[in-house]
C-alpha cells in the first residue's frame, strides 16, 4: 500500500483505472503532440515506467473528473490528450517566466494561500472589487496571468 496519503485512499476501481491511462501515456504523448517522447506537467515527468506516485494523482484527476461517466478511461484520455494540446497551444510551459504590470495584477486581484488542512494549494482570486475595465481590458494578459497564478500553485 502507498504511503501517499492521497494515493492511499484510492479505491480498487480508481488504481485500476489509473494503472490503465499510465499504460497508455506514451499513446496519449503521441496523439497531443505527435511523438511519445515524455512530457514534464506541473514539474512531473509523464513516464509510464516511472514510479512517481505524483503521476497517479494526475491520472485520476482526469478520471474522477469523468466520475460521473463511472471513471470512464476514453473520457479521461480524451481530456487529458484535450488539455495537453491546450498547453502546448497556449505556451502554458513559459507562462512562469512571464512579468504581468504589477499595478494591474497583484493580491488584490488574486493570490496563492498556503494550504488546506489535506495539504493542498489554495488560491484566492478577488473579482468584486477590482477595476474590471482595467483587468480585463486585454482578456489574454488576463488569461495568463491566472494560468501563471496557478501554475505557481501546482509548483508547490
Amino acid at each position: 500500500m502507498s504511503q501517499n496519503k492521497f494515493i492511499s485512499r484510492f479505491t480498487v476501481t480508481e488504481t485500476v483505472a489509473v494503472k490503465q491511462l499510465k499504460d497508455d501515456l506514451p499513446h496519449i504523448l503521441t496523439e497531443a503532440f505527435g511523438n511519445s517522447d515524455v512530457y514534464t506537467l506541473w514539474g512531473v515527468p509523464l513516464d509510464k515506467e516511472s514510479n512517481d506516485e505524483r503521476i497517479d494523482i494526475i491520472l485520476v484527476k482526469f478520471l474522477r473528473a469523468s466520475q460521473s461517466r463511472e471513471l470512464n478511461i476514453p473520457i479521461a484520455k480524451t481530456m487529458l490528450i484535450a488539455m495537453l494540446k491546450w498547453r502546448k497551444e497556449f505556451s502554458a510551459d513559459t507562462v512562469l517566466e512571464e512579468e504581468f504590470d504589477t499595478t494591474v495584477f497583484n493580491d488584490t486581484v488574486g493570490f496563492l494561500y498556503k494550504t488546506d488542512k489535506e495539504g493542498r494549494p489554495v488560491t484566492y482570486t478577488f473579482y468584486g472589487k477590482l477595476d474590471q475595465h482595467v483587468v480585463f481590458a486585454y482578456v489574454n494578459k488576463f488569461i495568463r496571468w491566472r494560468v501563471q497564478l496557478m501554475e505557481a500553485r501546482q509548483a508547490h
